[in-house]
């Protein structure tokens, strides 16, 4: 549709639909027979907070932050329980920028920010008692449980961004097949909206570039045939990396405390520092490597298999498997981050 209201109909050989987790091109497939979609929110929201420079100075430089072998730095770890199992708030470090700001993020449970965090449904109360100004919940909640942060993103700034945006759900979804007829292919997440627990969704976005690239010079510009090897081959790595991603949600929300969950963790880095062609990490794997996400299960499971199999001696036999045939890494990752990741390993262990 234009500007000025007309429809305008243009025809090409190939149509990419990029347009996100609510795409209207994927929108209209789901009336075609045989294409199989299903999407499920989350039990918790979340809302992303920044922490702005004061006078010049890099905020970041009082953060402490660990290599991204684990995604958490210490101000991100700090967690709030409520009253059952599983059910917290959780500050998490996303991204530092060039003009000195971070990115956090606040995820927690939707009953959290709608009894805690949600002053506009008790505004009534507070007019009629005259006791608190508006937007006390979110400021007293950060005083109570992050009031590190809160000096770092100050209480003007945190209300207005809860009065502006407020509260976000997450949704994962799947599709398949990831094309259409001779012309149509779906990527991003328009094909494969996923929780950002795995911090993969652009970084598979852009590998789906990579992907349809690929499959058009094996289909030497055969566009019906390249679209269609291109769904065929990257379904498969799509589901796996939403399952991996839901997986890492459960992982932090209910094991990450758990002994032997942290005993995996330490086992997995000492393997992978005395094998470390032959042996690593799943989260390395995920991260650091163009594994595809369905053979990083399989080598996971294979990892669990000679664990489970190989009884007290484990840790003096050798162990082999060369996942490290695929070169590169997966996009917007750093290679230097490997070599810091091993470097600064014994810290986090």
């Amino acid at each position: 549709m234009s500007g000025d209201g007309v429809e305008v109909i243009v025809e090409g050989d190939l149509i990419v639909a990029a347009d996100g987790a609510y795409s209207a091109v994927r929108r209209s497939l789901m009336t075609q027979p045989r294409f199989d979609y299903e999407q499920e929110y989350i039990e918790h929201g979340y809302i992303e907070l920044s922490i702005l420079p004061k006078n010049g100075e890099k905020n970041w430089r009082q953060i402490s932050v660990r290599p991204r072998v684990e995604r958490f730095p210490p101000l991100a770890e700090r967690t709030v329980h409520a009253d059952c199992t599983g059910q917290y708030c959780k500050l998490i470090h996303d991204f530092r920028f060039s003009d000195k700001t971070f990115t956090v993020t606040l995820f927690g449970p939707f009953r959290i920010f709608e009894e805690q965090l949600n002053d506009k449904a008790k505004l009534h109360i507070q007019i009629i008692c005259l006791l608190n100004p508006p937007f006390v919940q979110q400021i007293a909640f950060f005083e109570k449980h992050f009031p590190d942060a809160l000096k770092l993103i100050t209480p003007e700034a945190l209300t207005a961004r809860f009065a502006e945006i407020g509260y976000q759900s997450l949704i994962s979804l799947k599709c398949s097949p990831h094309h259409f007829g001779r012309g149509v292919v779906l990527t991003g997440d328009a094909a494969h909206a996923m929780v950002p627990f795995y911090g993969q969704g652009m970084n598979c976005g852009f590998e789906d570039c990579l992907v349809l690239a690929d499959a058009l010079d094996r289909a030497k510009e055969d566009i019906p045939k390249a679209i269609s090897l291109y769904s065929s081959t990257r379904v498969t790595d799509a589901h796996t990396i939403n399952d991996l991603a839901m997986y890492n949600y459960q992982e932090l929300r209910d094991l990450v405390n758990h002994t032997s969950y942290k005993l995996r963790k330490k086992l997995d880095l000492a393997l992978n520092r005395w094998f470390p062609q032959s042996w690593i990490p799943l989260y390395s794997m995920v991260t650091f490597t163009r594994i595809p996400y369905s053979e990083v299960v399989k080598n996971r499971q294979w990892q669990d298999k000679e664990r489970d199999s190989s009884g007290p001696g484990a840790l003096s036999l050798p162990v082999y498997r060369n996942p490290t045939r695929h070169v590169g890494h997966r996009p917007l990752h750093y290679r230097q981050k490997v070599s810091s990741m091993r470097a600064q390993r014994s810290k986090i262990i």
